[in-house]
């Protein structure tokens, strides 16, 4: 099934305020229940009765757990999206430029939504396993590195040339991925280990980042 098939199967889509709580509902007792369980052990039925209504309301908006993990993840994905480029427009019209403040905000995102909804470690499981997720998401980490790259471009003291575009493009790939995967495992890490593990990955993206920079400032002719 590809990601366009997977968008016309989703659900259909509440206007009328009780169609709206119940759809909310469902989300509600899914993401209770997959922080209870793993996704396999969790049924149709069980997250129909754990949201209090009959299972045909429940396909009437998700024809599979599949497109309730979906949704999940859509509103994830779009929270930290938004979020992000809220705080890369405040960054870049600041007078405080450091990288340093690009990469912190993107941590602590990823970290505060994951800290305040424990399902999120089984939802990641189910987008790894499932292919058509596993497309939307790497689309959605391009569209990220390319917001990010956007503002790496527009931090230095210059244009930057289209060798160095394409530079901040893939370090930012490489960085929402590093990011992503890391606070991933933070969170079923134990403390003092989960908050070294943060602090470390901030340090970590920003030699990443600092290192290419000074190769390209190198290669530009003096």
């Amino acid at each position: 099934m590809s990601s366009k098939d997977l968008n016309k199967r989703l659900k259909r889509i509440p206007q009328q305020e009780r169609s709206i709580v119940r759809f909310e509902s469902v989300v509600a007792a899914t993401l209770k229940l997959l922080s209870e369980r793993s996704y396999e052990a969790i049924s149709m039925r069980e997250i129909a009765r754990e949201a209090d209504m009959p299972i045909a309301s429940v396909y009437q908006y998700f024809p599979t757990k599949l497109s309730i993990v979906h949704e999940i993840w859509s509103r994830y994905t779009n929270e930290v999206y938004e979020h992000l480029s809220a705080e890369l427009i405040a960054i870049q019209s600041g007078d405080d430029t450091d990288i340093g403040v690009l990469i912190d905000g993107m941590v602590d995102l990823m970290v505060l939504a994951q800290r305040e909804q424990q399902a999120f470690i089984e939802v990641w499981a189910c987008v790894a396993a499932a292919p058509e997720l596993r497309e939307l998401n790497t689309q959605d980490t391009i569209r990220t590195a390319e917001l990010i790259a956007d503002t790496m471009g527009k931090l230095g003291p210059r244009k930057p040339t289209a060798e160095e575009i394409d530079v901040f493009q893939s370090i930012s790939i490489i960085m929402c991925e590093s990011a992503g995967a890391t606070t991933k495992l933070a969170m079923t890490l134990p403390e003092p280990l989960r908050g070294q593990t943060v602090r470390q990955l901030k340090q970590s993206l920003q030699w990443i980042y600092e290192g290419a920079v000074r190769k390209l400032d190198e290669a530009v002719p003096g």
